[in-house]
């Protein structure tokens, strides 16, 4: 059966309105195709194996890759010999650990190398990272990438009871343009979703937003922490009382920082849920059901923590090190330990309630060159050791930190209408607290926080070349 999303897109604008209608209705194994159903079938299996079962599995996809890569990938096959590494003689996981790391920047210096001479331009496609860092990367997937995702990401979401058909508002990204400007919000057919203007989150809008949410009794919020925490100040400030309660906040594409998942939680009365996941689609793990821990989702790719300086791979519970994935489901252009700039730890307790095997994460922190600060001596913080539980941000709408000179940091802060001098005090005391002496504190005081051209709110924008 053909994919009905390609179809879909060659209606003409005139037919797009009972296109809809009917295209939201198709069930998603229908609208998806063979291979998602596919995936979809191994993930409601796959996800109770025992851990032998997994890591056979993964021993299995990993052997395909590897023979694959060495086979049609001329910058592998390379690789392999130089490390003296046979593809065909691959068992166990960690025999992997002799190959070098594949970086964002080999990618980009290699990448015709990289691409596998047997997958056919009409089975690939070019994709790219946001670029927020000022360094946007350029890779091929295989066309198919989005359907293997979706069944990957709807299999987290269900761990908080969330179905295709359930009442769903998105947060997001999408453009409200022209006349539509200063919409509230609109439904998309299509999508069979209510679709909440993030781009003009003004109080006005904010109210219009909360009030549509219980009118339609919606069931799951798909956002950006940084666009529930901008609800949850709205219900802050003006005292608004919810109507209604939500199953659960679908947070994603952005980093949890500390303090926002209870904020959300108590303001929003509703759980918020996320899982961790990049464009470059190499791996994905998601929070439990009964924690917030990341199960590492074996089925997509083999996920490592190595150490930043020495490389070595660790292994012990709650040690800090940087993620590095091999993803299974790219044949374009593989992704073999690919070093993320991501940091995680692995959990102390391995199973949790729900008895699955997965590996189970703490809490992940987000790229380098995004969240760390750079002092005067040119030592480095991380952003999220900035205490955001403090009562000295009781005034600040939101805040953003931006830098581009060592041992400088600009705070660029949206007021509240009570902001005062003393609350730039406060703030400077607290932000002093935290970084000493090594850094001088410039404050901006702004109407709006940048975002990225994906409309995400970055806690701190770092020029700096770390």
């Amino acid at each position: 059966m053909p994919d009905l999303r390609k179809l879909y897109h060659h209606i003409p604008e005139t037919l797009r309105f009972p296109a809809d209608y009917l295209y939201a209705r198709i069930p998603e194994e229908i609208k998806y195709g063979e291979e998602y159903r596919r995936v979809k079938a191994l993930l409601e299996q796959s996800q109770w194996w025992s851990e032998d079962r997994l890591i056979a599995y993964q021993e299995e996809q990993m052997k395909s890759l590897l023979v694959h890569a060495y086979d049609h990938v001329p910058y592998y096959k390379k690789v392999f010999d130089d490390a003296g590494f046979n593809p065909y003689a691959f068992r166990h996981l960690d025999e992997i650990e002799v190959l070098p790391f594949l970086t964002k920047e080999l990618v980009q210096e290699h990448f015709d190398d990289l691409t596998a001479d047997n997958i056919p331009l009409s089975r690939r496609t070019v994709d790219t990272t946001g670029g927020s860092s000022g360094n946007q990367l350029r890779f091929y997937t295989e066309k198919n990438a989005r359907t293997v995702e979706r069944p990957f990401v709807l299999n987290i979401w269900g761990r908080v009871g969330y179905r295709p058909g359930s009442r769903m508002a998105v947060l997001r990204n999408d453009l409200f343009i022209g006349k539509n400007l200063n919409r509230p919000y609109y439904y998309s057919l299509g999508k069979s979703k209510l679709i909440l203007n993030n781009f003009h989150l003004t109080d006005d809008i904010s109210h219009a937003i909360l009030d549509k949410i219980s009118a339609d009794k919606i069931e799951y919020l798909h956002t950006y922490p940084s666009a529930a925490m901008a609800l949850c100040d709205y219900i802050s400030r003006s005292g608004y009382q919810l109507k209604h309660r939500m199953k659960a906040i679908l947070a994603t594409s952005e980093n949890v920082y500390p303090g926002q998942q209870e904020t959300i939680n108590e303001m929003l009365q509703s759980r918020l849920f996320t899982f961790y996941g990049h464009t470059e689609r190499a791996g994905i793990a998601g929070w439990c059901e009964y924690s917030d821990l990341y199960h590492v989702q074996s089925e997509y790719g083999y996920m490592e923590l190595v150490e930043d300086q020495t490389g070595r791979v660790i292994k012990e519970a709650d040690q800090r090190g940087e993620i590095v994935c091999t993803g299974f489901w790219n044949y374009a252009m593989p992704f073999i330990r690919y070093r993320t700039a991501d940091y995680s730890s692995y959990a102390q307790n391995q199973l949790w309630e729900c008895v699955r095997h997965y590996r189970l994460m703490n809490q992940v922190e987000g790229r380098w060159l995004q969240e760390m600060l750079v002092l005067r001596d040119g030592g480095r913080v991380a952003a999220t050791a900035i205490n955001m539980h403090s009562d000295a941000f009781r005034n600040v709408k939101r805040f953003q930190l931006y830098q581009d000179q060592p041992g400088v940091c600009v705070i660029r802060i949206e007021k509240a209408d009570a902001y005062n001098e003393k609350d730039e005090m406060n703030l400077r005391r607290e932000f002093i607290r935290k970084l000493g002496d090594q850094v001088d504190l410039v404050f901006d005081y702004t109407t709006g926080i940048e975002k990225t051209q994906r409309n995400k709110c970055l806690y701190l924008i770092q020029k700096l070349k770390i």
